[in-house]
């Protein structure tokens, strides 16, 4: 994961042009500042350096490797909010979606211009918050220790 995290970040991870840029006013909209990429490699690499508190991941019609990069973002960065939208419903897809790592699968046609949009991207963003917080603090210790001549043996 890398080391700087920018401010409401969206990375859109989609391999079809048009639909990937069909995102991203929806997402500026949102208040993020939108990266997008036409494929797995790009974005990854793009991880190295930043860390996004939302990524959009759809790859045309191949679920497998969607749910696979799913699955390898999820493992290098798990506090990235992964959004999967698909025109494949079911239950089991959205299982193994979400068992892979993503926050919410939401099936298409969903529109990118209303309510219910901005509503899961606020709450991915405030999950995604909530988990880099966590981790930041993982490095954190507090030591509590009096400071007399008598505990002079235990610092």
């Amino acid at each position: 994961m890398g080391n700087s995290i920018t401010s409401k970040l969206a990375f859109v991870v989609v391999d079809e042009i048009r639909e990937r840029d069909s995102y991203v006013p929806a997402l500026e909209r949102g208040g993020f500042k939108v990266e997008t990429f036409p494929d797995e490699a790009q974005a990854l690499a793009a991880l190295q350096a930043r860390s996004p508190h939302v990524a959009v991941v759809h790859f045309g019609e191949n679920m497998a490797r969607t749910i696979a990069f799913i699955k390898e973002l999820h493992a290098l960065d798990p506090t990235v909010s992964i959004l999967y939208f698909t025109y494949y419903g079911g239950q089991e897809l959205h299982a193994r979606a979400i068992a892979a790592g993503a926050f919410a699968v939401r099936e298409k046609p969903y529109s990118l211009y209303d309510e219910n949009l901005i509503a899961l991207l606020v709450s991915a963003f405030e999950e995604s918050r909530k988990r880099k917080r966590l981790v930041s603090d993982q490095h954190r210790a507090l030591v509590l220790m009096p400071f007399k001549k008598e505990f002079e043996e235990v610092y």
